[in-house]
């Protein structure tokens, strides 16, 4: 146990290591529980950057090119592209490129391909590549100013200061972090309605609630006039609909018809027959048939 504090409350690297030695042998689990943990990770992160920084700003001051060497490899790649390529000039800054089943237009004032590549990276693809040799122009004049090495010396020309350790750090007087406020569960079934203004005015009958009819205007769901309400409509008798007739034999159960029943049924139908012009049509379609036999 002592180990771990003393590993814990170390001030500088060597008593850390110390007490880790010494945890170690009193405890391997300890040890490898405690050596997971990084107490400096945003120092290192630090120190990381620093020395990133000036190794690839020397590293590039003994390169003796005049773009970085990424750019160069791409450049390259487009140049061997553009021997199979074939190129026709219109007589000003555009150039029809063919070759591949592929066709681009190219427009060194612009320094724009059709295919876009230029566009999107900046470095120039086998098309452009081949409409810069047609014209005998230099192709790193027309790589982008982002891939130059004077570009990507200034951008690492500034370095970072080292910084002292945790212990030297000063305090600084400002609000103490909170967690997120947790809203508290209310008790009791949750709400389904939303609440209701003072003007609505609310109605309950029994376990139904609902708003008041206040000012409202109610209309007759039959013939759509003020003041009534379906069941006390005046002209209820003309909205009502008539049963339908069932088809068929009647079901088990179901009354039998009686004699007066049947003879009014066929006075409708004869009654309906004569408003639609079926009895004429066949009073003729009868004498018809008779006149031909």
């Amino acid at each position: 146990m002592d180990a771990f504090w003393k590993a814990s409350i170390a001030t500088h690297p060597q008593a850390f290591k110390s007490a880790m030695k010494e945890l170690g042998r009193a405890s391997r689990g300890a040890f490898e529980k405690m050596n997971e943990l990084d107490p400096d990770m945003l120092i290192e992160i630090h120190d990381m950057i620093m020395t990133m920084i000036h190794e690839n700003r020397d590293k590039m001051a003994r390169n003796d090119c005049l773009i970085v060497p990424k750019a160069k490899k791409t450049l390259d790649e487009a140049m061997k592209e553009s021997c199979a390529y074939s190129v026709l000039w219109d007589g000003r800054e555009t150039y029809v490129v063919k070759g591949k089943g592929t066709s681009c237009s190219v427009n060194l004032q612009n320094r724009s391909c059709s295919c876009r590549v230029r566009d999107l990276t900046g470095t120039q693809c086998a098309h452009g590549v081949t409409a810069i040799q047609k014209a005998r122009h230099n192709v790193f004049d027309y790589v982008d100013k982002c891939y130059m090495k004077d570009t990507y010396m200034r951008c690492y020309s500034h370095c970072l200061d080292v910084i002292r350790g945790e212990d030297f750090w000063e305090d600084i007087e400002v609000d103490p972090i909170l967690p997120p406020l947790i809203v508290k569960q209310l008790r009791g079934r949750p709400k389904k309605m939303r609440r209701r203004e003072g003007w609505e005015g609310i109605v309950s009958s029994g376990k139904k609630t609902r708003v008041k009819a206040t000012g409202r205007k109610m209309h007759c769901g039959m013939c759509r006039m003020e003041g009534h309400k379906r069941d006390k409509c005046p002209d209820k008798h003309l909205y009502e609909v008539q049963p339908k007739k069932t088809k068929g034999r009647p079901k088990r159960g179901a009354v039998a018809r009686g004699p007066m029943e049947e003879v009014t049924e066929e006075v409708q139908l004869q009654e309906q027959e004569i408003l639609t012009g079926e009895d004429e049509m066949m009073n003729e379609t009868l004498v018809h048939m008779e006149q031909t036999s």
